[in-house]
């Protein structure tokens, strides 16, 4: 996947998750939407690794070391997890990814999102 294609899906989830959650920028403002843009974008390069490796578990492990950092700086899980649910929702706008690699971020974004949900219990 090309990396203009990579930004510009960052950048639509971004968008959407700063207009659904005003209070995101009203908290950490310009620079904390720019930090979640590269987030997204490494997000996004960790879905392609994971294709590339073809196994789920490297994103799996990814998201609870993410999970982690972000807590110690004061965010909550379920912002992370909205987040991921936003990546999933929006693959099939997405027309570069192959069937396969969309199957395979779906699977991993999945299992992701299903491990940070059970951390959250």
């Amino acid at each position: 996947m090309r990396e203009a294609v990579m930004a510009d899906w960052a950048a639509s989830v971004v968008e959407a998750m700063y207009r659904d959650h005003p209070d995101l920028y009203e908290r950490y403002g310009q620079r904390g939407k720019e930090k979640c843009l590269e987030d997204n974008l490494h997000h996004i390069r960790h879905l392609r690794t994971c294709f590339e490796l073809r196994d789920s578990q490297f994103f799996v492990d990814y998201v609870r070391w993410l999970d982690g950092i972000l807590r110690a700086h004061g965010m909550q899980t379920a912002h992370l997890l909205d987040n991921l649910e936003r990546l999933a929702a929006t693959l099939s706008g997405v027309p570069e990814l192959g069937d396969e690699e969309r199957r395979t971020y779906e699977e991993s974004l999945r299992v992701a999102m299903d491990t940070l949900r059970r951390r959250g219990e």
